[in-house]
């Protein structure tokens, strides 16, 4: 699939949406983290540039590098270093 259309973006969109208001729900003991806010953005990137293999991946590199520096799991120890 090499376009993404309006459907897909709002339909993205309102599910994210629904499981970010509702983690607290399902999982009392954790907080929204920038995870969860970066893929609050996803849809946007949706409607202007189609899916994620059609535009440029350096973007998604620096972002992955800087989760591969966090902690996200919640278990003690030595945080991934390259």
């Amino acid at each position: 699939m090499r376009i993404a259309s309006k459907n897909q973006s709002d339909a993205y969109a309102f599910h994210i949406g629904r499981y970010v208001k509702n983690i607290r729900t399902l999982y009392a003991d954790q907080k929204i983290k920038p995870s969860h806010h970066a893929a609050l953005h996803i849809d946007d990137m949706l409607s202007f540039f189609g899916p994620n293999h059609s535009h440029s991946g350096p973007h998604y590199e620096r972002y992955i590098n800087f989760f591969h520096h966090m902690n996200t799991n919640n278990k003690p120890g030595m945080l991934f270093c390259p």
